[in-house]
């Protein structure tokens, strides 16, 4: 009983810990950065952490080829991952079009199914209405009946 109760007083302060470290890391990333250039505030991409640094420290030593070409690749790869979001909206909006052309095309189908059905039932109406008219069936005749034969005593 003391241990389940000490388990879960731990486990409170263990949540309680990591959600105001949460919500103190949540508000950093809304924070501005200042540049030389302009104030822009940092919003949350795939790759803002590197961008943010690389460009740090392109304030600091502007002349470095290496920090030049991991910020022209940083933008590269951003363009790319924004192309590649842009083609997948693409694709979900096509395939949602399609899938609303299909259910259209199927309640189409049934309603082209259930006219032909009642074509053909009415078709079907008329013809057995048409051959009860001309098959007018006479009388069958009696038959005789049968001659009673002596039963047969067992075979010996």
């Amino acid at each position: 009983m003391n241990r389940s109760k000490i388990s879960l007083a731990v486990a409170v302060i263990c949540l309680s810990i990591t959600g105001a470290s949460y919500a103190a890391d949540s508000t950093s990333t809304a924070a501005t950065v200042t540049t030389d250039t302009s104030t822009t505030t940092a919003t949350k991409t795939p790759l803002s952490q590197s961008t943010t640094s690389v460009q740090k420290n392109l304030t600091r030593d502007s002349d470095s080829k290496g920090l030049n070409n991991a910020s022209n690749r940083l933008e590269a790869n951003q363009d790319k991952i924004e192309a590649r979001k842009a083609e997948r909206a693409q694709k979900r909006l096509t395939k949602r079009a399609e899938k609303a052309d299909k259910k259209a095309d199927k309640k189409m189908d049934k309603a082209e199914d259930a006219a032909e059905k009642a074509d053909k039932s009415a078709d079907k109406a008329e013809r057995l209405e048409k051959h009860e008219e001309k098959t007018e069936r006479p009388e069958k005749a009696e038959r005789s009946e049968r001659v009673e034969r002596p039963e047969k005593s067992g075979r010996k």
